[in-house]
């Protein structure tokens, strides 16, 4: 037997129809309100198809749902630049390889680098015999045998001479030469115009310019290199919704399987003139590599939830004249019970409603065929 509260329902070919006979509630007694308790048998729930479920403590309310990018934060990214011109004769890398600092990056072939390095030759030679000098000025001056002006004639000069060879040393230093090829480029003076620049942090190639073979300006990026372990999400949010928005709310993205949850730090003070959004940023701890730098990906704006916040699928809300609810498990059929509706994403809905907990059994499937029991089969 199946009822609503002291009313009786029937049964035809298999299938639950109401019976005009049984069922006859005037317009304005349903105005009122439905009945709260649907009085079934387990077979009679069986023939409606519905399906039980539990619902899940919500890890927190869905704000609104905006599409995101996985952006590379600029303090991660690191660009290598040719330090002198010259001619790309090798490459070691490309793009999406991983490096580790001090990994060839480039070979190159540079008159500007020869030009640099007889420069600081000549200069630190010209330096070690400024500095004798001096010291045979200094003897000669304490023995009396030079005037006090001649000694500081050589001090200038060893000055002058120290720092146009330190002028050429630090220009070969930005070129990428160590202390140790810097020492004995001024011992030996073997000038050459090989340089190969190397990976100055570990992280993945992300891009590339140049060709074997092709002339490149000093200065002029080659290799931009970024640690990925950490990222960006940037979401464009609706300028009419920027406001439900705040620091300290999250950002959520599911992505192979996985979800990865960070805080947001940031919300626009601009719109976009194109789309008439909001920039919202979080950081994403990205260790396991499952976000791809620039990859397009939606994204939810999670806020804090109460205690009471539970998540179900979305086929388990039924709404009547405008109030959500869901039917929970009675001993006798199922109950009505009205719930609050604070978040919706990714076919699931988070709700609020008293009585329910994630280990209440509510119908998770077959909610219109009981909308159209509690409404007679009007909407």
């Amino acid at each position: 037997m199946m009822r609503f509260a002291a009313r009786r329902l029937s049964t035809i070919g298999g299938l639950l129809v109401l019976s005009a006979a049984a069922y006859a509630l005037s317009a304005d007694a349903r105005a009122q309100q439905w009945p709260t308790l649907i009085e079934m048998s387990a077979a009679e729930i069986d023939r409606l198809g519905i399906e039980w479920i539990r619902p899940e403590r919500a890890d927190g309310r869905v704000v609104l749902e905006a599409p995101a990018v996985a952006a590379v934060p600029p303090a991660r990214e690191t660009v290598v630049s040719a330090p002198v011109g010259g001619l790309i004769t090798r490459l070691h890398v490309a793009e999406g390889n991983e490096v580790d600092a001090g990994d060839a990056l480039v070979d190159l072939s540079s008159i500007e680098l020869l030009d640099a390095e007889r420069e600081y030759v000549n200069a630190a030679a010209a330096a070690r015999l400024a500095n004798a000098q001096l010291e045979r000025d200094r003897m000669l001056h304490e023995e009396g045998i030079i005037a006090r002006r001649r000694l500081e004639e050589s001090e200038a000069a060893a000055l002058a001479a120290r720092v146009h060879a330190e002028q050429a040393r630090q220009q070969l230093r930005l070129a990428g030469a160590d202390d140790a090829a810097l020492a004995q480029l001024a011992s030996t003076g073997a000038i050459s115009p090989e340089l190969t620049l190397r990976a100055p942090v570990a992280g993945v190639v992300v891009d590339r310019h140049g060709a074997v073979g092709e002339q490149v300006d000093a200065l002029e990026p080659i290799v931009r290199i970024a640690d990925l372990h950490e990222l960006w999400l940037e979401a464009r949010v609706p300028e009419q919704r920027a406001d439900e928005v705040t620091t300290g709310m999250r950002l959520a993205v599911d992505v192979r399987g996985r979800t990865l949850v960070g805080e947001i730090f940031q919300v626009g003070r601009t719109v976009d003139a194109g789309t008439q959004t909001v920039l919202v940023r979080a950081r994403i701890d990205n260790t396991g590599f499952a976000l791809r730098a620039n990859q397009l990906i939606p994204a939810r704006v999670v806020a804090a939830n109460g205690s009471g916040t539970l998540s179900v699928p979305r086929s388990a809300v039924t709404r009547i004249d405008g109030e959500a609810l869901v039917f929970a498990r009675a001993p006798a059929g199922l109950h009505a019970v009205p719930v609050t509706i604070v978040g919706d994403a990714d076919g699931r809905t988070q709700i609020e409603a008293g009585g329910i907990e994630p280990g209440t059994e509510i119908a998770g499937r077959g909610g219109s065929a009981l909308k159209a029991l509690l409404t007679g089969g009007e909407e």
